[in-house]
Formats: C-alpha cells, sequence, structure tokens
C-alpha cells in the first residue's frame, strides 16, 4: 500500500495572540460558524489567560469595553458553542471542551501541529505553527 502524503502549510506568528487567532479561524472554517470581531478577542484572552476575571478586565482595559458588551458577546459564543454556562453560577462561563483542548495544547503545551480531516477522510492536511 502507498504512503499518504497530506498538503502541509507552514506557518509563522509574531505572538500568541496572533497563533490563537489563526487556529480560531481554521477551527472555525472547520465547523462553519463564523466569529465576530469582538467575538475573536474575547475568545483569543479567554483562551490565553482562561476564563477569568483578570482576562476580563484586560478585555474592558485594552478594547474600552463594558462589562455588558463582554456579557452579550459571551451570550453569542455559548450559542455558537465556544463557551459554556457555568455549572454553579449562570453569570459565569466556561470555555468549551474544544476550546480547553486548544487552549492546553497550542498555550500551555505549545504543540505545534494541527491535523485537520474533513468528510470522512476525503481531505486530509497538516498545518506546522512555528514561533
Amino acid at each position: 500500500m502507498a504512503d499518504i502524503v497530506f498538503p502541509t502549510l507552514t506557518v509563522s506568528f509574531k505572538n500568541d495572540f496572533d497563533r490563537i487567532e489563526f487556529i480560531l479561524n481554521v477551527y472555525s472554517m472547520g465547523i462553519g460558524k463564523s466569529i465576530r470581531p469582538f467575538e475573536m478577542v474575547i475568545l483569543k484572552y479567554y483562551i490565553y489567560y482562561g476564563y477569568t476575571q483578570e482576562a476580563k478586565d484586560f478585555i474592558r482595559e485594552d478594547e474600552k469595553k463594558s462589562e455588558g458588551q463582554i456579557r452579550v458577546a459571551e451570550t453569542h459564543l455559548r450559542e455558537k458553542g465556544f463557551l459554556n454556562l457555568g455549572t454553579k453560577n449562570h453569570r459565569k462561563s466556561t470555555l468549551s471542551p474544544e476550546m480547553e483542548l486548544l487552549r492546553k495544547n497550542f498555550i500551555l503545551e505549545r504543540k505545534t501541529k494541527i491535523f485537520m480531516a474533513r468528510h470522512c477522510f476525503q481531505i486530509y492536511s497538516e498545518i506546522y505553527i512555528t514561533k
């Protein structure tokens, strides 16, 4: 049996926020759900810092957004499946298991490969992520 060759793409980034945005864009295209610009900002902070009050404070300061604007965007992200509603406190959210996995793999463990498969193994590709 012949070896399978996968199309590959090598990508480098200026910083972790650019890396996260690229991964989220690839992921959102793969699942067919768009991410609005401010939703992308929120997800980047939550994936980088975790879902914490500190991350919300950074968003408010850096993006000049109110707590209400952040909560509205979080509602949209929950509807799209990127965030989950908190179990003990419904005013708080958590990253979805998929977003937690992206955080673990690409921020905490600094992994450098994404393997994508689509439509029952009809399309394969690998993306190598460098610093």
